[in-house]
């Protein structure tokens, strides 16, 4: 697939826990066929939906390999790296692109928040040089992040 210019319906998924509220990643090629079934072009991993901000690194890196895996590139992959810690959401962002993702996203930092535009353009600057080789776009929700 090619990213190039983005058509049809990204789906941002839920992550898949059991009721220990432990991840269940072999669950994951089951979304995965089933979005491709219903003509899901992407797939936006770790995001909202996906409790992203609540799952420690590793398991968000665990997540985006699963999907990644699974999508064998039939479709898309966006991986959510947004992270508190610019260096946390950098190790995400290089860790994306070595796992095969098509493309990052990240959402500002949430407690100490950018104070300018310039400072927030930094921050995503530094985050999507960690992935040199994808397309990066920002997660935009002003409600959390100012």
């Amino acid at each position: 697939m090619e990213i190039n210019k983005l058509e049809g319906l990204l789906a941002a998924t839920f992550s898949t826990f059991d009721e220990s509220k432990e991840l269940k990643l072999n669950l994951v090629p089951q979304v995965v066929e089933r979005l491709i079934a219903d003509g899901v072009k992407g797939i936006f991993v770790g995001g909202t939906n996906g409790e992203g901000l609540s799952l420690s690194t590793e398991e968000r890196m665990a997540t985006t390999e699963a999907y990644v895996r699974a999508a064998n590139k039939r479709i898309l992959i966006f991986a959510h790296v947004g992270h508190s810690s610019i260096k946390e959401a950098c190790k995400l962002a290089a860790h994306a692109q070595e796992a095969g993702a098509d493309a990052i996203s990240a959402v500002s930092a949430f407690y100490f928040k950018p104070q300018s535009a310039e400072n927030l353009a930094d921050c995503m600057t530094h985050i999507a040089a960690a992935a040199p080789g994808l397309p990066f776009y920002y997660y935009h929700i002003p409600s959390v992040t100012g």
